[in-house]
């Protein structure tokens, strides 16, 4: 009788994590970003082949609120930040270009740890191509978020983004200092 019982429990463990490493339907409509898509398209503009070869992920989302289309440029640095614990174990930094109600945002995440940033926010350091770095402020998140910062001069960033192929982000992480991320942004194209 212990015996069957245990073979019961080791086939409901089994069952378990079979279920937990399939996924649901519901994680099977998540980006690679790890965001829901239900209401997301991924647009790929295939123009030329500078375009096609991009890093950047173009998407639209409609807002539920307003109906508007809110569209979104995404790209990943090059490499992972490494943090101290407990943000050990490669935090992805992440640039993103957002256009809603005719206002363009950009942002800066991490997906782990924290921005190093007073109340009135701070100050980080772009590098486009070969150009002298120039100094941006940021603001934080209305929300209050450490792990995510909103560039200043949207306009001027956006313009040189068109004509860059390469930009070295600079900026202080509480507890772990100044880190610099690398980014290949050719082939972004932003109306």
């Amino acid at each position: 009788m212990n015996q069957k019982l245990k073979h019961v429990a080791s086939a409901s463990v089994f069952a378990f994590f079979l279920f937990i490493a399939l996924g649901s339907d519901d994680d099977k409509k998540t980006s690679s970003t790890g965001s829901k898509t239900e209401n997301q398209n991924v647009v790929s503009d295939t123009a030329s082949t500078s375009e096609a070869s991009t890093k950047w992920q173009f998407q639209e989302d409609v807002d539920k609120m307003t109906s508007k289309t809110v569209k979104y440029a995404s790209i990943d640095a090059n490499e992972v930040l490494e943090f101290e614990f407990p943000y050990n174990g490669g935090s992805i930094p992440s640039l993103t270009i957002r256009k809603k109600d005719g206002v363009n945002d950009i942002y800066l995440k991490v997906s782990k740890g924290q921005f190093n940033s007073s109340y009135d926010g701070g100050n980080l350091r772009i590098k486009f191509d070969d150009e002298q770095p120039k100094k941006f402020s940021f603001s934080g998140a209305s929300d209050n978020s450490m792990d995510i910062v909103f560039i200043n001069s949207t306009k001027t960033i956006i313009s040189k983004l068109k004509k860059s192929k390469k930009i070295i982000i600079e900026v202080e992480f509480y507890n772990e200092g100044v880190r610099q991320m690398e980014f290949d942004v050719s082939g972004f194209t932003w109306e």
